[in-house]
């Protein structure tokens, strides 16, 4: 009847919620096997940052331009 029906499609959404955790626990875990721990910086540390994206910053004209 529709109890049973709708019992089995709750126990499918539960199994399909697991499958969906446990693929995403083995994917971060295949994810971080080839990347080593990751250094915590500390207030004061000094650091060095790339720039490299932000090159045209000051390049461009019209309204949008930037001054110094």
């Amino acid at each position: 009847d529709a109890w049973d029906f709708l019992a089995q499609m709750n126990l499918i959404e539960l199994e399909a919620k697991d499958n969906l955790t446990l693929a995403k626990v083995v994917q971060a875990y295949h994810a971080d096997k080839f990347h080593g721990p990751c250094k915590l910086f500390e207030v004061g540390d000094l650091v060095l940052l790339s720039t490299w994206n932000r090159q045209d910053i000051f390049k461009k004209t019209g309204k949008k331009h930037v001054t110094k």
